[in-house]
């Protein structure tokens, strides 16, 4: 047995050992049993001197298998009360809690890891091949390699609209890997600049404004956008919104509204977007923002969709230090509401 941590005792060096083989006290712990010992057989415990005179060991058991002990010592003239044991068990029992936690903690650490490498791997991988197809069916479809009957041009659209949407995902998947890979490396964070959200917020309207109006949808900024800045990446802030607004608008019916506020709150920017759209069930409310979840009338109104917008959304926006909040309700619509830090004068 390696004695791991000591406190309240002389020796403190590391490299304690005692031989368990040899110890009648280590045999009975790793056995499972709590010992109390006094007297000569204290020799068995290397880390004690003469100034000991009684002890008591539980064992530290988890899901059956033995992970170590926890002791208490007494110094002579201070005998451990009858008591001690009673004691050191329920503490033990929270100690091995702790362990059984952090061995957990500690697993889902590394299979996260593992699984953004992958994902970021598979992307990477699926760019090329993916652009090299799409480039191939737009030259066929322009009759760069000869003229192309109907049923040719309409299979080549297909397989380049598909093309199109599993690019799409991709882009999705780098984004977010991107996302994961700063957040699991504390202290190195992507740099962070006085970002305008007014001049971005303006672009994405601007841009989503001929989606929503072939929609039907009335896409509309509530309140004038002023003194908006906030600390960030341009690239992280238009992630943000552009995730957002084509899941307001896509989900939203004809004749519906989406609205989008940019308000200064003391020393944080908060972005609210609002949509008139099917809103998502409450009994998946919790679900909303992990990775590949659509709701389940989100899948039966429209196929298109990955199930990553709202992921990407929550980790950009954890990238940047802020807050992240969504309210829904079936059929009557979603709020999403982002906290941001301030940058610039008056922050």
């Amino acid at each position: 047995m390696s004695m791991r941590s000591i406190a309240g005792l002389p020796r403190t060096g590391p490299g304690l050992r005692a031989a368990a083989a040899e110890s009648i006290a280590s045999r009975t712990l790793f056995e499972g049993r709590a010992v109390r010992i006094e007297g000569d057989a204290l020799k068995d415990f290397p880390e004690l001197d003469r100034g000991m005179e009684s002890l008591v060991c539980v064992p530290l058991r988890h899901e059956g298998r033995l992970v170590g002990a926890l002791c208490a010592y007494g110094e002579k003239g201070q005998r451990l009360p009858p008591d001690t044991l009673a004691f050191l068990s329920r503490l033990g029992d929270l100690a091995v809690l702790s362990i059984a936690n952090a061995s957990h903690y500690d697993s889902l650490k590394r299979l996260d890891e593992a699984k953004t490498w992958f994902l970021r791997k598979a992307a990477h991988e699926l760019v090329s091949p993916l652009g090299v197809i799409q480039s191939v069916a737009q030259n066929l479809l322009l009759g760069y390699h000869g003229e192309l009957g109907p049923d040719q041009k309409q299979d080549i659209e297909r397989m380049r609209a598909r093309a199109a949407g599993l690019a799409e995902v991709v882009a999705d998947l780098l984004t977010l890997t991107r996302g994961r890979a700063s957040a699991a490396v504390p202290g190195s964070p992507p740099p962070r600049r006085e970002v305008d959200m007014c001049v971005l917020l303006g672009q994405a309207v601007s841009f989503f404004q001929a989606v929503a109006r072939d929609k039907g949808v009335r896409l509309q900024i509530a309140t004038p956008c002023e003194r908006s800045a906030v600390e960030g990446t341009a690239e992280s802030l238009t992630s943000i919104l552009v995730n957002l607004f084509s899941n307001a608008i896509k989900y939203t019916r004809p004749g519906g509204l989406v609205d989008v506020t940019a308000t200064r709150r003391q020393e944080r920017i908060e972005l609210v977007v609002r949509d008139e759209g099917i809103g998502i069930p409450a009994a998946e409310m919790e679900r909303v923002g992990k990775e590949f979840f659509r709701a389940s009338n989100a899948r039966s109104f429209t196929e298109a969709g990955t199930g990553l917008g709202l992921a990407i959304v929550r980790a950009e926006v954890a990238g940047m230090g802020g807050t992240f909040t969504i309210e829904s309700e079936e059929n009557k619509g979603t709020t999403v509401r982002i906290l941001l830090p301030a940058a610039g004068p008056g922050k």
